[in-house]
């Protein structure tokens, strides 16, 4: 489908309550990248079909309608996961200098 502008291919392309894939194609690849940066999908191909072309390792996002969560690579693997520090005496940095800039630091964002 061709459009009239950027602004508009990318109102259509949004405009659905759906968000698994989708692919831009343009001869000017700054504009595709442009343009794909703004379609709300999960993956977005440039000048292909990111289903037929995506690593194994990127990430399958469903935006909006086509799901929640994450499946593949670092980011599928996340949401599996709860993060927590453990934190003992012993791992406390006993460098003086390094203690003071690092309280310096906390107390200046404070």
């Amino acid at each position: 489908m061709t459009t009239g502008s950027e602004s508009e291919a990318v109102r259509l392309a949004n405009d659905t309550e759906y968000g698994l894939a989708s692919a831009v194609y343009s001869s000017d690849l700054t504009k595709a990248h442009r343009v794909a940066n703004l379609v709300r999908a999960g993956q977005v191909g440039i000048n292909c079909y990111s289903l037929f072309h995506a690593s194994p390792d990127c990430p399958w996002v469903g935006h909006k309608g086509s799901g929640f969560g994450y499946h593949s690579g670092p980011d599928g693997w996340r949401q599996f996961s709860m993060p927590k520090s453990l934190v003992h005496e012993g791992a406390v940095p006993t460098d003086t200098a390094l203690m003071k800039q690092l309280k310096s630091t906390l107390v200046s964002k404070l």
